[in-house]
């Protein structure tokens, strides 16, 4: 699945001064810092990403645990998705308004 890894150290959302974390999110959002934290983290490793010049990537936490058929699903929803102009396919478990692709059995 994965032809090269790269380690990218992930933000400290408890160690986030309040006024880092109020102008990392819209007014009105609720976020706890940790939150603010991963979705820092997960922006540095875009910008890694982007800057490499990478056509594609797989970021996930430290602690991921890959099913058998991660790479089956992504291809299938890579698939699914078409024509349709994409920048982010999330492969989470259950999030309310996410689009649910998966194998079916």
């Amino acid at each position: 699945l994965l032809k090269s890894t790269r380690w990218i150290s992930g933000v400290d959302g408890s160690a986030l001064a309040s006024r880092v974390v109020g102008a990392a999110v819209a007014e009105g959002a609720v976020l706890s810092q940790g939150e603010v934290g991963i979705w820092l983290s997960h922006l540095t490793a875009w910008q890694d990403v982007s800057e490499a010049g990478l056509p594609y990537a797989l970021i996930v936490e430290d602690d991921v645990v890959l099913s058998e058929d991660a790479r089956a699903v992504a291809c299938r929803a890579i698939v699914e998705l078409g024509a349709t102009a994409w920048d982010v396919l999330a492969l989470d478990v259950g999030i309310p308004g996410h689009l649910k692709v998966g194998l079916e059995q």
